[in-house]
């Protein structure tokens, strides 16, 4: 009879073959992989094909503010509700050069499932704000209030800046963090004209920088200190 031999280091070439291929499966082209994104509350203005209003999204496991880019292709199944922060877990699939129609992405986005979806509270800082008090003491207090225009401040949450007036120069910067209670300005930049009094503009540029935390009350923006002291109260305007 003839006998057989087995070469087990063949049937074990075979076996480690075998595995390899079934740990491939999942992660080659074509096969979606998923991902976190956190979706801003706000959609901005950018350029695709033409001008057009897109998504701001980051894939941090938590939410940085300096970290939002532009996004402008398309989720399928989510849909978007302005004031909204949405932490969402999406397919992305690379597709083949044939799947892809002209000028269109090379990658598929597809929506698993919305993880969370809270009112963006910090929008309630978006809009411009008439400066009516600084450290407690009305502005008709302070020497040379008649001769200026009035400060006021415009805050961007979604674009992280602020932009307004002193009082005699034009501000701009940015924002440096916000969340629900916490505010903090970074340095400005912007015109340099002298005024006949500069009081009001020099400390409302020194003050701004030590503003740590704020409320919303009835229309009134407060801004505070480090210690909780009060530093600004604003109006808003209509």
């Amino acid at each position: 009879m003839k006998s057989t031999i087995k070469n087990p280091l063949g049937t074990m070439a075979i076996v480690l073959f075998t595995l390899s291929l079934a740990g491939c499966s999942g992660t080659g082209k074509g096969t979606p992989e998923s991902q976190v994104y956190w979706i801003n509350s706000l959609k901005v203005p950018c350029v695709g094909a033409g001008p057009m209003h897109c998504l701001q999204i980051q894939k941090n496991e938590m939410i940085d503010p300096k970290a939002w880019s532009s996004f402008y292709g398309n989720i399928k199944g989510f849909e978007f509700e302005p004031g909204y922060l949405y932490k969402i877990l999406v397919n992305e699939k690379q597709l083949s050069p044939e799947e892809v129609p002209a000028d269109a992405p090379s990658v598929e986005y597809t929506l698993v499932k919305v993880l969370k979806k809270v009112q963006d509270k910090r929008l309630i800082l978006n809009d411009t704000w008439m400066l009516k008090g600084m450290e407690g003491n009305p502005l008709d207090r302070y020497p040379g209030y008649e001769n200026l225009e009035s400060p006021q401040i415009e805050i961007k949450v979604v674009e992280m800046q602020y932009a307004g007036s002193d009082g005699c120069n034009r501000v701009i910067g940015g924002l440096i963090a916000v969340d629900e209670s916490e505010i903090k300005f970074g340095v400005g930049a912007g015109t340099r004209k002298a005024c006949p009094n500069m009081e009001i503009p020099d400390r409302f540029n020194r003050l701004i920088q030590q503003v740590k935390s704020y409320r919303v009350e009835r229309g009134h923006l407060f801004l505070f200190d480090a210690d909780g002291k009060e530093l600004f109260e604003f109006v808003k305007t209509d």
